[in-house]
């Protein structure tokens, strides 16, 4: 995106960015910096510097911080939400153990945060938390605007120099996103006894590895979801004849190298999902091609990462006035696969016969590449044929359906 000029925000400004609300979670510094929100990849303290000399800002004295992230990387700091001590950039192992092995200068984004003081600018904090979903390990909250209303330079808790910032939220925001984030884990329910409304507790009958229960706090007396069988393969059709004779590429264990992988070559010669974290698509595409039955590779390839069930707790819950419908516990990352959508094959004319279904949908790869930005380009498609697949839920209850 930097590159092609296509950052959002490619220039730094002073306060909130349009669009970016204090709650926005972000799921890497690499996502702040493709937005322009915080333009550095490992420094805390993004900062504008001479060339922002003019127009509106003429009359500042530069260099000054825009933005800071907190994400415990400094063993000085003091973080109580509302109120932080914020230790200045420069000076800490970079090995992960947050101790300070040299003395701090007021230079760059230090000098930036003590113009923020004297200047009374205030600056965009970005918190980060551990978080499992994410593939980098973190998610990053915005949590608002905050004013630096102090600086000073002390010994630290290993015997150098930093530079300490006291930083205040500014009132009339939002709701602090820290304390949203924390009660968001504390209402996941750490025991079948803990879910609300509680009227099946796997929908699946076990047969997936993570259960997925259902609740109703609608009707009186609640009911649980009916009329629907739960499949986790795909059912085909007696008069669908699928080809037996598909070949897959030649890799051994896992496939490695895009440039030898028949199935990655389908896909523009790389792999569409990055190989940590569950796995989640590098771009948005049309088509993706995973390895198959007949690839030498295993189930823990990663081209195989939609194919790996369920990873995410889901919950089935009855709504007002929409039916049954599903959300989820954790975060969802873009591009991270959910689930399967799983059904029946059939063709097309086999179809009409099925009454009041809103989950018919039409399968055709060559039509769908053709019709999207021009795919057709990247994959190389053998054999089209029109089929539909028709979801085994017609209706859970009455007339609703999710």
């Amino acid at each position: 995106m930097m590159e092609a000029n296509a950052i959002m925000y490619p220039e730094k400004t002073i306060g909130d960015l349009p669009g970016i609300n204090v709650g926005h979670r972000f799921y890497s510094r690499a996502e702040m910096v493709a937005v322009g929100f915080h333009s550095h990849w490992l420094n805390g303290i993004d900062y504008m510097g001479q060339f922002y000399k003019k127009g509106v800002y003429h009359n500042y004295m530069f260099p000054l911080a825009v933005a800071i992230v907190i994400s415990g990387m400094y063993e000085d700091d003091l973080d109580n939400a509302e109120d932080v001590i914020y230790t200045g950039q420069g000076g800490h192992d970079l090995t992960g153990n947050k101790r300070q092995i040299r003395d701090q200068k007021l230079e760059r984004g230090n000098l930036a945060l003590k113009n923020c003081v004297e200047q009374c600018v205030p600056v965009r904090v970005v918190r980060g938390h551990e978080c499992a979903s994410s593939y980098c390990g973190k998610v990053y909250t915005y949590d608002g605007l905050y004013k630096v209303v102090q600086y000073w330079a002390e010994k630290g808790l290993s015997g150098f120099t930093v530079f300490k910032y006291r930083l205040r939220r500014l009132e009339g925001q939002p709701l602090l996103t820290t304390n949203q984030v924390q009660f968001s884990y504390g209402r996941v329910p750490q025991s079948v006894a803990e879910i609300r409304g509680l009227v099946c507790e796997d929908i699946s009958g076990g047969q997936e590895d993570v259960p997925i229960p259902a609740t109703n706090l609608v009707d009186d007396p609640p009911v649980a979801p009916s009329g629907y069988t739960y499949r986790k393969s795909l059912q085909i059709a007696k008069n669908v004849k699928l080809p037996t004779n598909v070949s897959g590429c030649n890799c051994k264990g896992t496939c490695v190298d895009p440039r030898t992988c028949a199935c990655a070559k389908l896909n523009g010669s790389y792999f569409p999902y990055v190989n940590c974290h569950g796995g989640r698509l590098i771009e948005a595409r049309a088509v993706v091609f995973e390895c198959g039955p007949g690839c030498g590779c295993g189930p823990g390839c990663v081209n195989r990462t939609s194919q790996r069930g369920i990873k995410h707790r889901l919950e089935v819950f009855r709504t007002p006035k929409k039916g049954w419908a599903v959300r989820s516990w954790d975060f969802l990352p873009a591009g991270a696969p959910v689930c399967e959508y799983i059904g029946v094959l059939m063709r097309t004319e086999d179809t009409d016969h099925v009454c009041e279904n809103n989950y018919i949908f039409d399968i055709d790869c060559l039509q769908t590449m053709r019709g999207l930005d021009g795919r057709e380009s990247d994959v190389h498609p053998t054999q089209s044929t029109s089929l539909k697949v028709t979801r085994q839920i017609k209706e859970l209850t009455g007339k609703n359906r999710p």
